[in-house]
Parts: structure tokens; sequence; C-alpha cells
């Protein structure tokens, strides 16, 4: 490890250490995060190589037969980064196009690493990422992620969470549901939809596939939709709540995201059309689920 990757890993971090200070009143719940991924990354990484990196750094002046790191110092270096890197995007209010693109670049380099990706502390990691990528509308990002570590994200319940919500997001603010990119958000959308109902997040998979299917073709039959919503009668109340979350919320922009765009609008006004079509039998639903707490 030379000492321009050293100094560029020092200022990430620092920096990330920064706004965390910064922001760690309002983000309280994160703290926990992060210090779960610095205990999982020295427990990952064993004491024998933080000794090795602690020493490499004591001695570098007159050492440089470590310039050529092994490869478990190599795998601390992208864990490290991509560490530092997450916590700045977590968070940050923004962040560049460099961080971002650098993030990108690491997950790429970890994916072919096979004792990172079975870490537990990555996947937190991974989770991270996803999370901020989507909350700042990356799609090309995004789907670089989705392909490299499908496994993960359809076995990771948080990284799912946030999946169907950004392909659906994606696919309900689609101009032209036919074409390859629409077809291609919507087959990653079933995929995430099928994962959720094996977590226990039933609610929101149904309540996207209701959404994508009244997408895909607004004057079509309402038999299917209609099925689909007659079914959902069945469902426990928490993953009712959830269901009855998306289908309310999302009527409105800033509960996608943290900045309004004209696909977010768009996707908000299918959603108040779905909302508007089928409320006679919304409300039914939900006096049903009324009713069975009563009970």
């Amino acid at each position: 490890m030379d000492d321009a990757t050293r100094f560029q890993i020092s200022a990430e971090v620092t920096e990330a250490i920064k706004e965390v200070e910064n922001r760690i009143s309002a983000r309280e719940s994160r703290r926990y995060r992060t210090i779960y991924l610095i205990v999982g990354f020295v427990s990952f990484i064993g004491i024998g190589v933080i000794t090795q990196l602690v020493d490499f750094y004591a001695n570098r002046a007159v050492d440089n037969k470590l310039t050529q790191a092994t490869q478990e110092l190599e795998t601390a270096k992208v864990f490290s980064q991509l560490m530092a890197l997450a916590t700045k995007l977590d968070v940050s209010p923004s962040f560049t196009k460099n961080d971002r693109d650098t993030v990108i670049m690491l997950l790429t380099t970890a994916s072919k690493n096979d004792k990172l990706r079975n870490e537990p502390a990555f996947a937190a990691l991974l989770e991270m990422i996803v999370d901020s990528l989507s909350a700042s509308h990356n799609p090309m990002q995004i789907s670089t992620i989705f392909d490299m570590y499908e496994f993960e994200c359809l076995h990771n319940e948080g990284i799912a969470i946030t999946l169907v919500q950004h392909y659906g997001r994606e696919f309900l603010a689609a101009l032209d549901v036919v074409s390859a990119i629409s077809v291609s958000d919507y087959a990653s959308l079933q995929k995430m939809i099928d994962a959720l109902k094996s977590h226990n997040a039933k609610g929101a998979a149904y309540a996207f596939q209701v959404l994508g299917e009244f997408k895909k073709d607004q004057d079509a039959s309402k038999a299917p939709i209609l099925s689909t919503l007659n079914s959902l009668k069945s469902l426990d109340g928490e993953s009712y709540m959830q269901f009855l979350k998306i289908i309310n919320e999302w009527q409105d922009v800033e509960n996608m995201a943290r900045q309004s765009t004209p696909e977010l609008e768009r996707v908000a006004e299918v959603v108040a059309s779905f909302n508007e079509r089928y409320a006679v039998e919304l409300d039914e639903l939900l006096d049903h689920q009324r009713n069975r707490m009563l009970m």
C-alpha cells in the first residue's frame, strides 16, 4: 500500500468522521450500524492484519518492502475505503459524482472476493450504499450493483425493500412501459416482489404488484388487480399496514425521495390514479382490517 493510497484512505475516513459528528444527533440509529461495521471490520481482517497496518505506517519511511500488499491487506484496504465512503454517502446531504463512481469501482473489485462477500459486515455495508444511491436517484448505479450482487440483494430483507421501491419508482415513472429499459426494470421489480414475499414484507410486495399491473395497462380489465386486493384480506395487521403505507404515501413526492423530480411526480400521479380507480375496493379492504382488529 503506497503513501498516496494511505493518504486517500486517511482523508476519506477523516471526512466521514466529521460528517458523522456533525449529524449524529439527528441520525442516532445510524451510529449503532456504523459501530457494527467497525466491529465487523476488525473481526474480519483480524488483529494480526491491523498490527501489520500499524507497523507499516510506523515504519514506512524505512521499510518499503510492504508496498506490494498481500491479498489480506488489499481486502482490508477495499473494505476500509468502502466503509468510509458508505458512511459519507449515508450521513451527507449530498455527495460527489467521484464518490459515487469510486463506490461502484470498489464494489466491482469486492465482487470478485468471495471471502469479503460472505462477511455479514459487508452485507450491512452494501445495504447502506444501496439506501444512499436509491434515495439520491442513481438508477444506473443501482442496476450495476444488482447485476453484481443479485443473490445478496434478494436474500437481504433490507436491501430487497429498498430495491422494490427503487424499481417500483423506475417502472411507474416510465413514459413507455414497453421500452427495453422499462421491460428490464419490470423484470427486476418482479424478482424483488417474489423475494419480499419470502421475507416479512408481504405488504410491500403486494403494493408494488398491484401498482405495477395498473401501470402496465390502466385500461385493462380490473379482474387481476381485484383478485389481488381481495387476497389481501388474509394479511396480518403489520403486512396490511405496509401495503397501506405505500399506497397512501406514494401519492406525495416528498415521501419517496430527498428531492422532487419529474419522474417522481409521474409516480405520484400513477399512485393517485390507482387510489381513485380502486377507491371502493380499498375502502372495503380497510373496513375488513378494522373489523378484524375489533374481533
